[in-house]
């Protein structure tokens, strides 16, 4: 308890799961927030690279809005 400045949680609606959701919010003076996005601009220069996420994305997938979320983002990270 002494780690953590404040927890918040909030219950989120049942989509595509038995159960619902719980989302926790940590906060911490120590810890430092860390982002696996990366944008790089030079991305925008290359011709081919609208077309590759259109096509990634155009692509049929059957589930919960986040299960298909996560494929077409997996799908243009490969």
């Amino acid at each position: 308890m002494d780690e953590y400045d404040s927890c918040t949680y909030q219950i989120l609606v049942k989509n595509c799961f038995d159960h619902s959701p719980i989302l926790a919010s940590l906060t911490s003076n120590s810890l430092r927030k860390v982002s696996n996005f990366r944008f790089f601009s030079m991305w925008l220069q290359d011709k081919s690279c609208l077309k590759l996420i259109h096509d990634s994305w155009d692509n049929k997938i059957v589930g919960c809005p986040m299960f298909i979320l996560q494929h077409k983002l997996k799908k243009v990270k490969n």
